[in-house]
């Protein structure tokens, strides 16, 4: 019996193994998807900051123009 007991002990011994590999590579494969989506954000938000960065500079530009405009006058 003892040795029926050991066979069936290491049997789910391996079962859980086997299911706990399973379970890291699914969460390394979604690690991997969250990795990549988290590079696309920040190359969308260093895009999009770049884009307001430039239309800061324009309106800092159109305001000293108006103001350089005005002491002309």
């Amino acid at each position: 019996m003892s040795a029926e007991n050991e066979i069936s002990v290491q049997e789910l011994v391996n079962i859980v193994e086997m299911y706990l590999e399973a379970e890291i590579e699914e969460l390394n494969r979604q690690l991997c998807n969250i990795r990549k989506i988290n590079v696309e954000l920040l190359s969308g938000q260093m895009c999009t900051e770049v884009k307001i960065s430039g239309a800061d500079q324009k309106r800092e530009m159109v305001t000293r123009l108006r103001e350089l405009a005005k002491n002309y006058k």
